[in-house]
């Protein structure tokens, strides 16, 4: 044999191995890729508990690639839980309110666990590096363009506009002045969506009093880092930054003035005096809460940042006084929530009630270019894949 017949001979091994190699490796990537998906779903599941969601994604990824075959494919660092921002399809990990999970399924030469080569070993490549990413979100049944959902009725007695993916809810819905009442779920033209996603914040809501009740600032946002406990509080008390107040007895936080960053639950009612501006605030009330005239619930860029800003929660009646203004709000109410008249706006507001909803005066419904998150979200049954 020549110099030259022994040279086109390794040039179409090497050839050959390429392509049985490269076939190789689109099987195992093809399988730590259905490893990481499994994973990164079972992960998910158990949110918001991180433990139990780090520990059912190692399990996931050991039960689909054993490490007696494949190695560690998952290791601990491999395994991240954080925060998906459906507005700006971006993950950034430990971040709260923590609501996916990303699972890297790795088979590499630092792991001691790389793809073996068959006949490129010839050209001096022993082993391959490959591996595969999947995040999956838990999220509630959430309207994109928010929602006014009533266990009861749902009625609201002017012109009402919002975007195509509001949802409205309720036994009988009456929408615009003097309209006939609906049979769910089918609206009128021009109407909004009718829907009947699951009540995910009032069934929540017991935990969420009990939570905060019981001092745990880990179910907060990242903003409240210390709790403090009140017998009352009146008007002239000034609320701190980064605090959560548990209130035992009356809660009136009179009216003229703003806070930020603050969380509260009480035991009994909470009065809201008129100009009340509440950003980034967690309000739980285990009775009623009344706001007065003009209230503006929210922050106006609330949508970059893929989560609800305000939180209201009622486990009594929820009601508001004319010009109210929502932007990024979450509102749930055990009885009934009322409008006293018109509000300003309805920027991303999500409400549920058990009771009836009622809303007197015109309104226009605005919304973020997709869902938003809550950072009491359970998630619990409602995963999905994400990029």
């Amino acid at each position: 044999m020549s110099i030259w017949q022994m040279l086109w001979t390794a040039i179409f091994l090497m050839i050959g191995g390429a392509g049985v190699d490269y076939a190789n490796a689109v099987r195992a990537l093809s399988h730590l890729q259905a490893t990481s998906d499994a994973a990164a779903l079972a992960g998910a599941a158990d949110l918001p508990d991180i433990a139990a969601a780090l520990s059912g994604a190692q399990t996931y990824a050991a039960l689909n690639a054993p490490t007696e075959d494949f190695g560690q494919v998952a290791p601990d660092t491999a395994i991240v839980v954080g925060f998906y921002n459906f507005v700006t399809d971006t993950f950034t990990a430990s971040a709260k309110p923590r609501n996916a999970v990303r699972v890297r399924a790795l088979r590499t030469r630092a792991g001691g666990n790389a793809l073996d080569t068959v006949l490129l070993k010839l050209a001096g490549w022993t082993a391959l590096d490959i591996g595969a990413q999947s995040m999956a979100v838990a999220q509630a049944d959430r309207c994109p363009g928010g929602a006014l959902m009533s266990q009861a009725a749902l009625q609201v007695d002017a012109v009402f506009t919002a975007p195509g993916d509001f949802c409205v809810s309720g036994s009988a819905i009456t929408l615009g002045p003097g309209g006939p009442p609906l049979a769910p779920p089918e609206p009128g033209p021009g109407l909004p969506i009718a829907a009947d996603p699951a009540f995910d914040t009032l069934a929540a809501l017991p935990g969420i009093v009990a939570d905060l009740r019981a001092g745990r600032i880990d179910a907060l946002p990242e903003a409240i880092n210390a709790s403090v406990s009140l017998g009352a509080i009146t008007p002239d008390i000034a609320l701190s930054p980064g605090t959560l107040y548990r209130v035992s007895g009356a809660v009136d936080l009179g009216g003229y003035r703003t806070l930020r960053d603050v969380a509260l639950v009480a035991d009994g009612d909470i009065a809201v005096g008129p100009n009340v501006v509440l950003q980034n605030v967690v309000l739980v009330g285990d009775g009623a809460i009344t706001f007065q005239a003009s209230a503006s619930l929210g922050t106006i860029d609330h949508c970059p940042g893929g989560t609800f800003s305000t939180y209201v929660f009622a486990a009594g009646d929820l009601s508001f006084g004319p010009l109210a203004q929502f932007d990024g709000a979450l509102l749930a109410s055990g009885g009934a929530l009322t409008f006293a008249g018109p509000a300003r706006r309805l920027g991303s507001l999500h409400a549920e009630a058990a009771g009836p909803i009622l809303l007197p005066g015109a309104a226009e419904a605005t919304a973020c270019a997709d869902r938003l998150v809550s950072h009491f979200d359970t998630g619990a049954g409602r995963q999905r894949l994400a990029n």
